[in-house]
């Protein structure tokens, strides 16, 4: 893979990150799990890639949009994830109660 080919990995990637944002903004959580599989398989692309000097400073500047778009799906996708979370031990609880007192509920 040549200078160019790992700055256009890295480009497809920011382009990834990207929709992924827009993804978690829609609630879209089906898309953004198949965006961070995409994303993946490129990133284990550019892992197995020796390091080129070559445009430097523009990998610098993608992989920093790249983060920022991290930290807003993180920021979206937690209080989510944390909602989820709560649901699911309350169905659990819920269950554990049922079984408790209903001797024909099943588990």
């Amino acid at each position: 893979m040549g200078a160019l080919d790992t700055l256009q990995t890295y480009e497809a990637l920011e382009r990834l990150s990207h929709q992924m944002v827009s993804a978690a903004r829609n609630l879209e959580w089906d898309l953004l799990v198949n965006l961070e599989r995409d994303c993946r398989t490129l990133v284990d692309d550019l892992s197995r890639q020796p390091t080129n000097e070559q445009n430097h400073l523009r990998r610098q500047e993608i992989i920093r949009r790249i983060l920022a778009d991290d930290a807003e799906i993180r920021d979206l996708t937690e209080p989510w994830m944390a909602q989820s979370k709560q649901f699911l031990t309350s169905l659990k609880l819920k269950r554990k109660l049922a079984q408790a007192y209903d001797p024909d509920c099943k588990p």
